[in-house]
């Protein structure tokens, strides 16, 4: 009797391993997790650099057509002007002599041999302008080349103010000494053509168009993020008026003619070469001095909009730019909490 109950219970016993076993191999459905809030991002272990922006590129924006057009008609402006010291009247002999009696047309006759219009210093602006203003069409239109656009609108502001400021500075001399050399637009403007209109209509766009292209065309941020330090801004002007002095002094080896009167004066000194690199020298520092004050003009100018909580990009000590926003502001600057916990 013992043996049927055991194998009663010895099948029980299977059947239940068996219905244990079918439950093990089923797969069974994991458990949902709570969702975790994303953690804060942790602090940079080094004070001296916040955290790196991601290297993703930010979508690229739509271009404004106000800009695009407006940098499309300044670009057209300055080709205007550049055609127009191309197509002035050429000079004629013996139709106007300075005080000392030399013959002005031939000299500037003598004085275009080699280089052309090339050796006077608007010819020059001019093309350096139409340059950024090429620039300053593909950046607004396309959005290639912007860093380079914006980067070069303080020193090209500041060299057309210059060439613009002496032009104005001999236009009143003559308006009011009515100096001999003079002479040279009342002989044109006796053959009916408008000359002096013509110089105003050239130098005009030396400082106008700069000036436009920097209120209405570039991004005030773009500027402010772009803008050149006071060293590179110096080292432009030096190098501007360098380039200038070497290219009339090889001019003058060429032709023995100087394009301004008192570039005479100063071989009459008798310093020789050593006077004309004084004189450049010193023509440095207030060509360097423009072009300082156009740069903090558009610094102040791209600082006007950042109010406090705005979303800016900063540079760090390391040179390297992090995105924050602005927490405060003071004659100094501003006061940036960047988005890794840091503030400066």
């Amino acid at each position: 009797m013992q043996r049927p109950r055991r194998a009663k219970a010895d099948a029980a016993s299977l059947a239940l391993a068996r219905q244990l076993e079918s439950e093990d191999a089923r797969p069974r459905r994991a458990a949902a997790k709570p969702r975790a809030k994303s953690p804060a991002k942790p602090r940079a272990k080094s004070p001296a650099r916040p955290k790196k922006p991601s290297s993703k590129r930010a979508a690229k924006q739509t271009t404004e057509p106000a800009r695009a057009g407006l940098s499309c008609a300044l670009f057209a402006v300055m080709a205007y002007a550049n055609y127009m010291q191309h197509h002035l009247p050429q000079p004629v002999p013996r139709a106007w002599y300075d005080e000392t009696g030399r013959d002005m047309g031939q000299h500037e006759i003598e004085l275009r041999a080699h280089l052309g219009v090339w050796v006077y210093l608007t010819a020059q602006i001019l093309l350096v302008l139409l340059v950024y203003h090429t620039l300053s069409v593909i950046a607004a239109t396309t959005g290639k080349y912007e860093a380079q656009a914006h980067a070069a609108a303080p020193a090209c502001l500041g060299l057309g103010l210059v060439v613009y400021g002496l032009f104005f500075f001999f236009y009143l001399l003559m308006r009011c000494c009515n100096p001999t050399w003079r002479d040279q637009w009342t002989y044109h403007e006796s053959l009916g053509v408008p000359y002096e209109r013509w110089m105003h209509l050239m130098h005009t766009p030396l400082w106008l168009c700069p000036l436009l292209d920097v209120l209405f065309v570039k991004k005030r941020d773009v500027l402010v993020k772009h803008v050149p330090s006071p060293g590179p801004v110096l080292a432009t002007a030096g190098i501007y008026t360098g380039f200038y002095g070497a290219l009339t002094s090889l001019n003058f080896a060429w032709t023995s003619a100087y394009v301004y009167p008192w570039l005479y004066d100063i071989d009459a000194l008798g310093y020789g070469a050593f006077g004309h690199l004084a004189y450049y020298a010193a023509l440095w520092v207030p060509v360097g001095a423009v072009l300082l004050a156009c740069r903090r003009w558009v610094l102040r100018r791209g600082n006007a909009e950042f109010a406090v909580g705005a979303t800016v990009e900063a540079r760090w000590e390391d040179g390297n730019w992090y995105p924050g926003r602005v927490s405060g502001g003071g004659s100094g600057g501003y006061e940036i909490a960047f988005d890794d916990g840091h503030n400066e």
